[in-house]
């Protein structure tokens, strides 16, 4: 599976291919395995994390999705309408740019999609959240700030979230809800979780997460041991109380996993 998203993501081309195959897999599906519609329904989950399809083929891939989830009576209405959630959101932030770990691999080939993240807020609240294949930053900020009866668009850009790298030091990564993925103050502009600084990366066609840079590892695998939790928790704080030089570097459309 990895091989084969990796393939797509190298070669633009393979990928209305790889979705057509596995839409012709999940269509009357006339397999001696019983699970072969269940597995080709989860491939496409994972897919449509990773990679968007042409504009030739968006309309009828999401009319596809659509009338799967909203037929009465079909099976597999709810991993079709995930599908279709994962589709805009790639096709709105960009796909996933890291491959997944074996665990979250083995998860998701298992149909569980999801894990509960700690974050930790000002206060030393604690704060479980669901955070799902295609969950960005925003999402969480949102969820967030929802529970604290904030609802307007001004509330989301006062917070963050960063990734504690090495308590006790200076190398975090950070993101900031920004409505749009086009507020970036620097595009191009990653924050290094060893060295604290900026670096440009030449000829950037869409910014790499930090959060991959610094804790890729950990977001995509199961939650860690209490011993090392500190390491690589994600925290949300007021923009206002994180250093300026942090502020050039965020980007909203962030995965958490």
């Amino acid at each position: 599976l990895c091989n084969l998203l990796k393939l797509c993501g190298d070669h633009e081309v393979m990928r209305d291919e790889c979705y057509c195959q596995v839409v012709k897999q999940i269509t009357d599906n006339t397999s001696s395995k019983q699970d072969s519609c269940q597995r080709g329904w989860r491939l496409l989950y994972i897919v449509t994390a990773y990679h968007s399809c042409s504009e030739v083929l968006h309309p009828h891939l999401t009319r596809f999705l659509q009338d799967v989830s909203r037929t009465p009576g079909l099976p597999f209405q709810g991993i079709a309408k995930a599908c279709e959630q994962n589709l805009q959101k790639t096709l709105r932030f960009g796909g996933r740019l890291e491959l997944p770990s074996s665990i979250e691999l083995r998860a998701m080939l298992a149909g569980r999609s999801s894990k509960r993240q700690l974050f930790l807020l000002p206060g030393g609240l604690e704060r479980h959240l669901k955070i799902k294949t295609c969950t960005v930053a925003l999402d969480v900020v949102e969820e967030i700030c929802a529970e604290m009866a904030l609802t307007r668009p001004e509330a989301f850009n006062e917070y963050v979230i960063f990734v504690v790298t090495n308590r006790g030091g200076k190398s975090r990564s950070t993101s900031q809800p920004s409505s749009t993925v086009q507020r970036q103050a620097r595009p191009g502009s990653t924050w290094s979780a060893s060295t604290g600084s900026r670096h440009r990366r030449s000829a950037p066609t869409r910014p790499v997460p930090s959060f991959w840079a610094s804790s890729a590892p950990y977001l995509c695998s199961a939650p860690p041991s209490s011993s090392s939790r500190a390491a690589a928790t994600l925290l949300c704080q007021p923009l206002a109380s994180l250093p300026s030089t942090t502020m050039a570097s965020t980007f909203s459309a962030q995965r958490l996993m």
